[in-house]
């Protein structure tokens, strides 16, 4: 009547499969922590990823480059065109000052030299080589004045081809930003990469 004795070829396979078990384990473990590593690595670049900008985001980019070049254009010329302006005051202030340093000059004089003929001749030929002077200076200035608005005219022309140049660019670019964003939606949308084709 006792129970019957365990058999002998279960205890062995009992004892055969714990070796397995635990080389299982190991490698469960191993597996384990290569999924984690790669897991993140992953992270890692998605977050390099994300910090790279689309391209609407470069062409916005290259958009606002280009506005804050015109606004620096625009405040360099401010700058330029206030020189000038306060060059052409100095110059009209130190013509003025010579122009009433004369007169006064003249009007001081003259009492006493138109009593005597001999003081004059002298008085008038000084008078008319003030005047020559005057008109040598007088053309001088016209002369700068007509390179002045020779070199601005030209300055207009470039200005005009380069405002129309600026015009196809921005609409050129403006039309590529819609096209890039029709792109990337359609990509979203789980279109086929590079469909539609960018010409």
């Amino acid at each position: 009547g006792g129970g019957r004795p365990p058999d002998a070829s279960m205890a062995s396979s009992d004892s055969a499969s714990s070796p397995r078990c635990c080389l299982q384990c190991a490698r469960l473990d191993k597996m384990r922590q290569l999924l984690a590593r790669r897991t993140q690595e992953v992270h890692v670049l998605r977050r390099r990823a994300e910090e790279v900008p689309v391209r609407s985001e470069l062409v916005q980019y290259e958009r606002r480059f280009a506005e804050l070049y015109e606004q620096a254009g625009a405040k360099l010329d401010a700058t330029r065109t206030g020189f000038s302006r306060y060059n052409s005051l100095a110059d009209a202030l130190k013509f003025l000052q010579k122009e009433a340093s004369i007169l006064t000059s003249v009007l001081t004089h003259y009492p006493s030299v138109s009593q005597k003929e001999d003081k004059m001749a002298p008085f008038l030929e000084q008078i008319q080589g003030i005047q020559s002077n005057a008109q040598d200076t007088l053309g001088k200035v016209r002369a700068k004045l007509e390179e002045a608005q020779r070199r601005r005219d030209g300055i207009n022309d470039s200005l005009n081809k380069e405002l129309e140049k600026q015009r196809r660019y921005f609409a050129l670019l403006e039309a590529f930003q819609r096209r890039c964003a029709e792109h990337e939606a359609l990509v979203r949308q789980g279109a086929p990469p590079g469909y539609p084709a960018l010409h």
